[in-house]
């Protein structure tokens, strides 16, 4: 129904001069952007496999906010940084301290040193994943989530983001003023709920 709701705003802020292809177009690729902002966020468990370092991220996850392996932070280092420090920093095997992506989009990262043993069974007995029967030897990511729906709180700024790109492309309507306010406007309901 959200979806609805925000093709309906937008009709009316564009006072109908909108195009469905192109507010069609807004709204996934604004619902992908959101997904890069800490607005929709979750938790996910990942079994790690001995002598793996590289795991992909699954197409649900925007970017990772925090990384776990068993109840301690891995933090996230930069290819460059790791190259400075020790150039054979991908045949290091251990308990990992990294995790290490080529970028903040790629759908790939690497545990470094590399892990030498599986994880635990994933049951979870005292119905706490994240507590304590987080399984041992494994990574919990905590992430932004990429939807392919709004909730109905998120009408109002999901429709300014898709009508700031419908302004500011190249057509007979376009207003880069109006498209800038609108996009101004939604980054404040964004940041601010």
């Amino acid at each position: 129904m959200s979806k609805a709701n925000v093709e309906s705003l937008v009709s009316s802020m564009s006072l109908e001069q909108n195009e469905a292809g192109t507010t069609e177009s807004g709204y996934r690729s604004t619902m992908q952007e959101l997904g890069r902002m800490p607005v929709f966020t979750d938790v996910r468990l990942l079994e790690m496999t001995p002598d793996t370092a590289q795991y992909t991220i699954p197409d649900d996850i925007g970017l990772i906010l925090e990384a776990f392996y068993d109840s301690d932070i891995i933090f996230r280092e930069s290819l460059s940084s790791m190259n400075t420090h020790n150039r054979n920093w991908r045949d290091l095997k251990g308990t990992p301290e990294f995790y290490v992506s080529e970028s903040e989009t790629a759908k790939t990262f690497r545990l470094v040193p590399s892990p030498q043993v599986a994880s635990k069974d994933f049951s979870f007995l005292l119905g706490e994943p994240l507590g304590r029967d987080f399984p041992e030897y494994s990574v919990g990511l905590i992430h932004t989530k990429i939807q392919a729906d709004n909730p109905d709180w998120m009408d109002l700024p999901v429709a300014l983001k898709v009508t700031a790109k419908e302004f500011s492309k190249e057509s007979k309507y376009a207003d880069p003023e109006f498209a800038s306010l609108c996009d101004q406007l939604a980054d404040l309901m964004l940041t601010n709920g």
